[in-house]
């Protein structure tokens, strides 16, 4: 494995990455130092989010400094918070994306 080793390298993931060819990632509401947690899900088609998603987006709303980016083939229910982003990726494109970025394995 490689290790990502400079601060540009992270940066490049940040923009490049989490915006997964979506129009690019959003820009930090409240300036930086910005702050981004992926959440990813995947499973059959059948699966979809959990039944309590409402209380996940509900905690995430509150903690309104921090980007969270919901990673999933299938987009939650219901309105997203400001702070919370769906990005459509399967999972062979996130392997692939981590592959080229940081030389996973």
């Amino acid at each position: 494995r490689r290790a990502m080793g400079s601060s540009a390298e992270w940066g490049r993931v940040r923009r490049d990455d989490v915006g997964g060819g979506q129009g690019g990632a959003s820009q930090c509401a409240h300036g930086p130092p910005c702050v981004a947690v992926l959440i990813g899900r995947w499973g059959t088609a059948t699966t979809g989010w959990p039944a309590t998603m409402h209380l996940l987006l509900r905690s995430l709303s509150t903690n309104r400094r921090i980007d969270f980016y919901l990673l999933s083939e299938q987009p939650p229910s219901g309105r997203l918070p400001a702070n919370v982003h769906f990005r459509n990726w399967t999972l062979d494109a996130l392997y692939a994306r981590l592959s080229q970025t940081v030389g996973l394995r």
